[in-house]
């Protein structure tokens, strides 16, 4: 509610004879009100996206592009890993066996999805290889957790260290981060933020089967107009949106995991 009703401000300025609500959702609460139209747009992770796209008609028409400075903006995040500065004994991915990991949220695609994809394509099942998982509720709470010395290595989305650095919260000199090249990938030059693992693209603006498509068509030409320097983009901390990207990569991954509607793939 601090990010989100700007935006819906911005597009009844632009589209008068419909008025916008912001409501927000907990991750379990999206499907039954997707199920019974209470929303007509939904703003949620791709995992989360992928599973309503499947089940209820729900279709993908913009990318959020989050802001990284004034300049710079992404439309993908990954996970990162890290440890403590001076757990020598944690380089790469193999080291993680017998280790004790912390993560966001069972629920969370940067903070635990992607991670634990990463992981399993690197021959570690991390419900059977690790000395235990647990998930802390929220990105900062992994990262002291880690530096407090309560486990052994953490997870969460990327951009995560960036911020609190910038916050003046993290000194990012305590710890160690596993590079997506050291677990065993050509890294990526395109991708400005510290990652551990394949990236994948940012949440999207979504529409229901229910909405009316001339409706669809305003409300996507006004979002498109919105610039980093414009009221919605700054409190909701994103930098703009672009017209939809593929997420076939976050079917893939859900596939790999057995997740949702893949639970009983292949």
């Amino acid at each position: 509610m601090q990010r989100w009703p700007a935006t819906a401000e911005y597009l009844q300025s632009k589209i008068p004879d419909h008025s916008f609500k912001i409501v927000p959702l907990e991750f379990h609460q999206i499907e039954p009100a997707v199920k019974q139209r209470q929303i007509d747009f939904l703003i949620t992770n791709p995992v989360s996206f992928v599973e309503m796209e499947s089940g209820y008609v729900v279709s993908a028409v913009l990318t959020l592009n989050r802001r990284l400075n004034q300049n710079d903006s992404v439309a993908e995040f990954a996970s990162v890993f890290f440890t403590r500065a001076g757990r020598d004994d944690i380089g790469v991915f193999s080291d993680l066996k017998g280790k004790s990991i912390v993560a966001v949220d069972e629920t969370s695609f940067g903070g635990w999805a992607m991670a634990w994809r990463e992981m399993k394509q690197h021959g570690i099942e991390p419900f059977e290889d690790l000395a235990g998982i647990e998930f802390a509720g929220s990105h900062e709470a992994v990262v002291f957790a880690v530096l407090a010395g309560k486990t052994d290595a953490g997870a969460v989305r990327s951009g995560i260290l960036e911020r609190l650095v910038s916050e003046d919260r993290l000194d990012l000199s305590l710890l160690r981060v596993l590079s997506h090249q050291a677990a065993g990938h050509q890294e990526s030059s395109a991708f400005p933020l510290q990652h551990s693992t394949t990236h994948y693209p940012e949440w999207p603006w979504a529409s229901l089967a229910n909405v009316d498509r001339e409706l669809v068509g305003q409300v996507v030409k006004a979002m498109l107009e919105i610039k980093p320097s414009d009221t919605p983009a700054l409190a909701a901390k994103i930098s703009h949106w672009t017209p939809s990207v593929n997420y076939l990569s976050v079917h893939q991954l859900m596939q790999d995991l057995r997740l949702a509607q893949y639970q009983h793939y292949g």
